[in-house]
């Protein structure tokens, strides 16, 4: 979604297993905006991502 140097969009969509929903309303896009870089925020890398999977099987093994 819209970092602090892009322009926050005017429409978005969710994608679903079945469908998906249209946000046409600014107040629902900036909801989903501020949700996704919450989460990428808060996200592991790529590389802590497979060292933090990688600990959790070594870790679980007898």
């Amino acid at each position: 979604m819209a970092t602090s140097m892009e322009p926050s969009a005017s429409t978005g969509s969710t994608p679903g297993a079945v469908g998906g929903t249209l946000l046409e309303q600014r107040a629902d896009v900036q909801r989903y905006e501020k949700a996704w870089d919450e989460l990428t925020a808060a996200a592991l890398s790529p590389t802590a991502s497979r060292r933090y999977i990688r600990d959790l099987i070594e870790e679980s093994r007898p």
